[in-house]
């Protein structure tokens, strides 16, 4: 088996702070950790922000905000040369962005309109524009020079976030061990099998993660669950060490 870009990452996190080597597994397990004479079995995953439907379902907050974050970007990559100096442009978008090459021709038009006008010297800031229900610009100005890469700058508002971030943790972590557990098999190679998971949960720092297992009471057949942080940091989940709990770093 391949491993994607992510479980590369997670598992590079991994070896630089407790040493040894890895390849890939059969999947499961996604990988192998060599460790001198020891052989680890580890399943690798992403910690993704739930966004909560009026469903009662949850959906990743990545996935619901793909099309406002590809938009952005090119927007930033294209237009950023366009601004002047001493000015910015915020881009708002509430999700869900539908129709995505709709929204980005008319964002587009939009833009080409106001900078027209701005180099015109025809706008006065602080200006504002919607384009559509998920979509608006906003323009400013300011005494002193704007870096290049913050005269066009975006925001994602995705109603469907919990501000609670415990409770998003715990929600996000629930559902990846309760999947993860059942990829374990009796009879796989190595000592021991691990949970390596890889946090996109935002502020989520150790402490967050402590809590949030802890209120979980979450049941699984792991010998170990680390998680990769923030700043590539690594901490030991489970089980915890109460020696070292205040440590971002857990063998």
């Amino acid at each position: 088996m391949k491993l994607k870009e992510d479980e590369i990452f997670a598992l590079n996190v991994l070896i630089d702070s407790l040493g040894g080597s890895y390849h890939a597994g059969e999947d499961p397990p996604d990988a192998y950790l060599e460790m001198g004479e020891n052989k680890i079995a580890v399943e690798v995953t992403q910690l993704i922000e739930p966004a909560y439907q009026d469903d009662g379902s949850i959906n990743p907050r990545i996935k619901e905000e793909a099309v406002a974050e590809r938009i952005g970007e090119k927007i930033k990559r294209d237009y950023s040369g366009r601004i002047q100096t001493k000015q910015s442009l915020l881009i708002e978008f509430s999700v869900p962005v539908t129709n995505s090459r709709k929204s980005e021709r008319e964002l587009r038009n939009e833009l080409d309109k106001l900078i027209d006008v701005i180099h015109a010297e025809a706008l006065q800031a602080p200006y504002d524009v919607k384009i559509n229900d998920n979509v608006a610009i906003s323009f400013y100005e300011y005494d002193k020079e704007v870096s290049a890469e913050r005269r066009i700058e975006y925001f994602i508002f995705n109603g469907k976030v919990s501000d609670d971030i415990v409770e998003n943790v715990k929600t996000t972590l629930a559902e990846r061990i309760n999947d993860k557990k059942t990829k374990i098999k009796d009879n796989h190679e190595g000592s021991e099998y691990w949970l390596l998971l890889l946090s996109n949960v935002w502020l989520a720092d150790r402490n967050t993660y402590d809590l949030a297992y802890a209120e979980a009471s979450l049941s699984h057949d792991f010998d170990k669950i680390y998680v990769v942080l923030s700043g590539k940091r690594l901490h030991r989940l489970f089980p915890k060490d109460e020696a070292n709990s205040m440590g971002s770093l857990i063998k």
